[in-house]
């Protein structure tokens, strides 16, 4: 499993969808998947603008797809995300989970080239309500 710190910050993220219990249907995972894509648009927009937002994500899914072929059937720059419940059925909510983690993870790994790894990781966390983080570890604890 790679521990880069882009992709770690990208698991926390990602956390509501693993976090969901026994029980929950797959629509809740692809509800929880489109729910992290639209609040990292609506927490990274105002920071980095729509435009540089939408070109951040295309960058991101580009460079997840080849290991991440179910990437080709969402549609993560519509607004709300679409493509995301189909998917979960068809492929399972582990890839698709996988496929949200590779794109976070790239993306703070694009905002790094600009502003830092630390800022960037911020720039993502900052954007996903606290409730719906995995807990931080007290390596992020001292940086957040």
């Amino acid at each position: 499993m790679d521990r880069s710190p882009a992709l770690e910050a990208a698991r926390r993220v990602c956390a509501r969808v693993n976090g969901r219990g026994p029980g929950h249907a797959d629509d809740d995972a692809a509800a929880a998947v489109d729910g992290v894509i639209s609040d990292l648009r609506g927490g990274l927009s105002p920071w980095i603008g729509a435009d540089a937002y939408s070109a951040l994500l295309r960058r991101s899914i580009q460079g997840a797809s080849g290991r991440h072929p179910v990437l080709e059937e969402l549609d993560w720059e519509t607004h709300p995300p679409a493509g995301t419940v189909a998917a979960v059925a068809r492929h399972g909510v582990e890839a698709v989970t996988d496929a949200c983690v590779a794109v976070v993870g790239g993306m703070i790994d694009h905002l790094a080239r600009v502003v830092g790894p630390h800022m960037a990781i911020q720039l993502v966390e900052q954007s996903i309500p606290r409730r719906h983080r995995a807990a931080a570890g007290p390596e992020e604890e001292r940086h957040a």
